[in-house]
């Protein structure tokens, strides 16, 4: 039932993210917002940070239904990261990605555990040094 719930809401969460002006946006833009998009989630009433990450996290059993659904959807989010990256000119597009999740999935933790408010800009300010570093376009 978990799984089914996570399934569903996959497409929600992926529209939440995928930036308005997709076509116009350069790869830089289209990341930026991912991370823009988090920090006002996270700001939210009742935000508890990622249901994807939080899956993972409480059930600890990879083969789980629910945690294959967890991770695919972490997956998808990686792969778009990197191919931006690619897109945008980074250096090793892989290693990006995996740093930008990294911190989105930090970040997302603990804006969930109520530990970090995300609404100053810190999350965003990160991806973008990150994104400078690398040489994203």
């Amino acid at each position: 039932m978990l799984a089914a719930s996570l399934e569903r809401r996959r497409p929600w969460c992926e529209a939440r993210l995928r930036s308005p002006d997709a076509q116009s946006a350069t790869p830089r833009e289209r990341i930026q917002y991912v991370f823009r998009r988090a920090a006002e989630n996270a700001a939210a009433p009742g935000c508890c940070g990622c249901p994807y990450l939080a899956v993972l996290v409480e059930l600890k059993d990879g083969e789980h239904p629910a945690s294959v659904v967890a991770r695919a959807a972490k997956e998808l989010l990686r792969g778009c990261f990197e191919e931006q990256a690619g897109q945008g000119g980074a250096g090793d597009p892989a290693l990006l990605a995996r740093q930008l999740v990294l911190i989105f999935d930090g970040a997302s933790a603990r804006a969930g555990a109520r530990i970090e408010h995300l609404d100053d800009g810190l999350l965003t300010a990160t991806a973008t040094t990150l994104l400078d570093a690398a040489g994203v376009k």
